[in-house]
């Protein structure tokens, strides 16, 4: 059955064409249809996507191509240069905040099956949703560059620079790949860039709320040691109670930020570094959340905030000045040490009472132990992680993990296609043939 679908192709990086295809086409398929509409030769078209270039025999719909996005083809490219061809879409690539990446089935189990999302805080949307990873060329900006090997965590997607590539435009020598990502939600312009929520992650290993105990979708990962989990609606109950008793922490290299909750040593500590998290307090609370910031910063600086009816101008005043004008916002005038209204004569109140600095950090928002045992994202993992060691190998190229069911030492990675020897981890070469192809198999059988 016939399953149509719009897409726009930028031709040589310079025509944005709308081309109706059908899921069901090759990229063969789609090769010709875009020759037939530019009248040229469909053997001389390279297909590229999201940093991969896509092959003839490759059906449309197994390359997770969202309606109205843009692909790009180029007639020729660079040449001489090889550059491994895969159909792995970066969207099926996990993000491992530990440095190495896996595809979104690798871990066993049975929530292995439901697909891994990123999410992003889209500015059109004002909202947290999924989100899709694109990579383009950091030199011409255009999305031509074919990566040289997959990302390896988020490092190397947040930072420039990490990934190498080989961009394919014509007079464009670029080397270099730029991620960034989009909303997946609704046809992106060309220039839209959303901010990358890498804490919210799909909840594929079941583990329940670290505050309500429910297993919820997505989750929010703390980065702690264990990774305590919260779902985004208690997480908006944990950032809004410690927001109106003011109980944001000031960190000088971070900002005005949340720990995690939990229980362990290190969970006081793990501070959530990119502020677009708190975006889930909806527009009203996170333009709070961004207010008692700046007042924060300023007392913390040396600076105090006027005491004017619905003024709260943040002031730098001189270095022992006794008395403060306001010359920014309410124009009052006011003493530094009382904060009440300044006049002739004025003598500071005796009996006011300051709370206390540990008073003010005090917190009513509390987890249980238990809860904060069983909420653990890590714990899962490293039951994975060790079950993938015992049963499995990387690559020696690309560093997936790799499993032998039986035949022989010679394997080929599913992903970039590399061959090497399943004893030396090192590439297939004639040694490795000749003194061990079936040595593993031949050794068991004198067991």
């Amino acid at each position: 059955m016939a399953q149509r679908f719009h897409i726009f192709v930028r031709y040589n990086s310079s025509t944005n064409i709308p081309v109706q295809v059908d899921l069901t086409w090759t990229i063969s398929r789609l090769k010709q249809e875009i020759a037939r509409q530019q009248k040229v030769d469909p053997s001389g078209i390279r297909i590229i996507f999201a940093g991969r270039e896509l092959k003839d025999d490759v059906v449309l719909k197994d390359c997770e191509i969202p309606n109205q996005s843009i692909i790009h083809a180029v007639q020729g490219g660079a040449t001489g240069i090889s550059v491994d061809a895969t159909t792995v879409p970066l969207s099926s690539i996990t993000l491992n905040d530990e440095g190495g990446t896996s595809p979104i089935d690798s871990i066993p189990g049975p929530s292995a099956a439901r697909p891994a999302q990123y999410y992003v805080y889209c500015r059109e949307c004002k909202g947290v949703k999924p989100g899709k990873l694109r990579v383009g060329c950091t030199m011409c900006k255009e999305g031509t560059l074919v990566l040289n090997q997959d990302p390896q965590g988020w490092e190397d997607v947040l930072q420039r620079g990490r990934i190498k590539g080989v961009c394919q435009k014509s007079g464009c020598h670029g080397k270099t790949a730029e991620f960034y990502f989009k909303c997946g939600t609704h046809r992106a312009s060309e220039g839209e860039r959303s901010v990358a929520l890498y804490l919210i992650r799909t909840n594929i290993r079941n583990v329940p709320c670290l505050a309500c105990q429910e297993i919820m979708d997505p989750v929010l990962v703390f980065p702690c040691d264990v990774g305590h989990a919260m779902c985004l609606e208690c997480f908006g109950m944990y950032c809004e109670t410690r927001l109106n008793d003011r109980q944001f922490v000031q960190n000088e290299n971070i900002g005005y930020t949340l720990p995690c909750p939990g229980d362990t040593d290190s969970c006081s500590s793990a501070f959530i570094e990119e502020a677009h998290h708190f975006r889930v307090l909806g527009q009203n609370q996170y333009e709070r959340y961004q207010r008692f910031g700046t007042e924060e910063y300023v007392l913390q600086t040396g600076g105090v905030l006027c005491p004017g009816p619905g003024c709260g101008m943040g002031l730098y005043p001189p270095a022992g000045s006794r008395t403060i004008r306001c010359e920014g916002g309410c124009r009052g005038e006011f003493c530094r040490q009382c904060k009440e209204a300044y006049q002739r004569g004025h003598v500071c109140p005796t009996q006011r009472s300051q709370p206390t600095a540990e008073a003010a950090r005090q917190s009513r928002y509390q987890v249980s132990a238990d809860s904060a045992r069983r909420a653990r994202w890590e714990q899962e993992e490293e039951e994975a992680r060790s079950l993938i060691q015992q049963i499995s190998k990387n690559c020696p190229k690309c560093k997936v993990a790799t499993e032998k069911s039986g035949g022989c030492n010679h394997m080929t990675c599913t992903r970039c296609k590399y061959e090497w020897c399943w004893l030396c981890c090192i590439r297939w070469n004639p040694e490795c043939q000749s003194n061990h192809w079936f040595m593993q198999e031949r050794r068991r059988g004198r067991r």
